[in-house]
């Protein structure tokens, strides 16, 4: 839809990428992103050395950092909207 230029709005991302996803491999992500901001979008990624697809359903020290980041990104764009 984005990369066909068919996308009516485009919110802004906030995108987790685990450096060994075996769902979504990173060219896949990668062509996404291009596509997103080449239509305008505005998009934050993050990527996670070491980490599988879905490791947020795991305890540990990288589902805490993606939690806060994504909590901080929910922030900043709820505070743009009230600007």
């Amino acid at each position: 839809v984005v990369g066909a230029g068919l996308a009516r709005a485009l919110p802004p991302v906030w995108l987790a990428q685990p450096e060994l996803d075996d769902n979504v491999p990173a060219e896949i992500t990668d062509a996404f992103v291009r596509a997103y901001e080449k239509a305008g979008g505005r998009l934050e990624r993050e990527r996670f050395p070491g980490a599988r697809h879905g490791f947020i359903g795991r305890a540990g020290a990288d589902t805490d950092r993606c939690i806060g980041l994504m909590r901080d990104f929910i922030g900043r764009e709820l505070g743009r909207a009230k600007s």
